[in-house]
């Protein structure tokens, strides 16, 4: 059977990509013409030949008709061809199985613009998806308060850790935001001076003891199976005194005690503490309930803080520091195996004293706390 002839690819033969613009067409012959034209080499005997390559080359590609039909045929043309090809060709239109070009195997623009349509179609899809989440818990908004409930600091929503976050990794985040209101939030608000609270029957909110003598503990329920809420965050104001003893206890336990640790109700009993003025995160028995950090001057008289917990991740927002740090050893809020107990979505939050049934340790400082639940 004889061979095919041979095909000249006069992309190549221009030194041009298949994008190649009619200017960058007509420059480029001009440059090649003044190297291969037989009156440059008149001692060359195939330079006539290569200048009429040439010369076919533009007067094809120069021309649009010519060059799409021309490059219908180049994406048919077989890798047994005998001169050189360039490596960036016209893509393939039709269903012709690629896998005779390695050049295929470099992205065209036909797959970039595929890759571009699909990742527009994805965004659709989210922003489709938001919008139902917010149609279909528009009944959690209306048991928030409506109107009446206090001011939110907005923040950027946070992904749920899917698989465990490095430890340890404590990194800046902006300050919270007082001056907007998130639609989808549940909150409630106690007043320790008084026992009054407007948490009423709310399910993911309930209060396990108090408030009475100036003193709360609470539970958050943030199970998936439940709710849609991930984070929690509590506005913690201390009175005009000075705040002394256990002023805060934020854990995953029903027994943390304020010094790390617990009962031996959970493995993973991560615990936020603020004793006298200092705050105090302890890591989970996995680390053998190390202090892991210490802020000394957290809290003052007649001042406001922010907490945040959600899985694997505490931020707090102090006068003039907005930190987080992010471990597999902190909350373990999304279902993680415990070796002491069930897996759990349950925050314990305690307010003038700590978490624990029974004797407590205690303190005084906080009159006024505000807990929001947010997705």
């Amino acid at each position: 059977m004889p061979e095919p002839a041979p095909f000249n690819d006069y992309y190549a033969i221009l030194g041009i990509s298949w994008q190649a613009t009619a200017a960058e067409i007509k420059k480029a012959y001009r440059e090649q013409a003044r190297k291969v034209h037989p009156d440059v080499k008149p001692d060359d005997p195939h330079a006539a030949e290569r200048f009429k390559r040439l010369n076919e080359a533009y007067q094809t590609l120069i021309n649009p008709q010519k060059r799409a039909t021309y490059d219908q045929q180049l994406r048919q043309v077989t890798v047994s061809q005998t001169y050189p090809r360039s490596t960036n060709y016209p893509p393939d239109q039709s269903t012709e199985p690629q896998t005779a070009r390695p050049e295929a195997q470099n992205p065209s623009a036909r797959q970039i613009t595929r890759i571009i349509f699909a990742m527009f179609g994805i965004t659709l899809l989210l922003i489709i998806g938001q919008v139902i989440l917010i149609l279909n818990y528009s009944d959690d908004t209306a048991r928030s308060g409506g109107a009446n409930r206090p001011s939110f600091p907005t923040l950027a929503p946070i992904t749920p850790f899917t698989t465990p976050v490095p430890h340890l990794e404590r990194q800046q985040i902006p300050p919270l935001d007082e001056e907007q209101i998130d639609p989808s939030t549940l909150f409630c608000t106690l007043s320790l001076d008084s026992g009054q609270h407007s948490c009423g029957d709310l399910p993911e909110i309930t209060i396990v003891n108090g408030p009475s003598d100036g003193m709360v503990v609470l539970r958050l329920v943030l199970d998936p199976r439940e709710t849609s809420y991930r984070r929690a965050i509590f506005e913690v104001h201390y009175a005009a005194t000075t705040p002394t003893g256990w002023t805060v206890n934020i854990g995953d336990s029903t027994s943390n005690n304020g010094n790390g640790g617990d009962a031996g109700h959970q493995s993973n009993d991560a615990e936020v503490v603020i004793h006298d003025n200092i705050l105090r995160l302890y890591t989970n028995q996995a680390q053998d309930n190390d202090l892991l950090i210490a802020i000394p001057g957290a809290v003052n008289a007649d001042g406001t803080i922010y907490l945040e917990v959600s899985d694997q991740r505490i931020a707090w927002h102090l006068p003039g520091s907005s930190e987080e740090i992010l471990s597999q050893h902190l909350f373990a809020l999304g279902g993680q195996a415990d070796s002491e107990g069930d897996p759990n979505f349950e925050i314990y939050a305690a307010f003038n004293r700590t978490i624990r049934v029974g004797p407590a340790h205690t303190g005084q400082g906080v009159d006024r706390v505000t807990v929001w639940l947010t997705r």
